[in-house]
């Protein structure tokens, strides 16, 4: 197997096609790794891991650029530190903020609409932890 792209997609796996010769007359088969997850374990632990690495990632940049715990953070700001730090857009970057808030290490705002704040447990994970 080998990993292919496509534009605006998270990576996907394509089967050789000279081995799989289905109803489609040999042609290649495209299963796209969607970021909600899929049957297939690999799919889903490669998810995991890749969003994992990229909230660690987005993590650190927040710090480094000046993320306090428990202050308000706009979203167009956390945005801009993933672009310009951490090359995180689209889809990409809302999955690691995904994983980071199912981890509690990010949290929405409960009084202001597009403000996140960074958690204690997230800058611990942003300081210790070694990528």
């Amino acid at each position: 197997m080998k990993v292919g792209f496509r534009r605006g997609h998270r990576p996907i796996l394509i089967r050789s096609a000279a081995r799989n010769l289905g109803p489609r007359g040999g042609r290649a088969f495209f299963k796209e790794i969607s970021a909600a997850g899929t049957s297939t374990p690999i799919a889903s632990a490669y998810n995991a891991r890749v969003d994992r690495f990229d909230a660690m990632r987005l993590l650190k940049a927040l710090v480094a650029a000046g993320a306090k715990p428990r202050e308000p953070m706009d979203r167009a700001w956390v945005d801009k530190i993933a672009v310009r730090d951490v090359s995180l857009r689209g889809t990409e970057l809302a999955s690691a903020l995904a994983y980071a808030e199912g981890q509690r290490w990010l949290a929405d705002s409960r009084t202001r609409k597009d403000w996140i704040y960074l958690t204690r447990t997230g800058e611990i994970v942003a300081k210790e932890s070694v990528i």
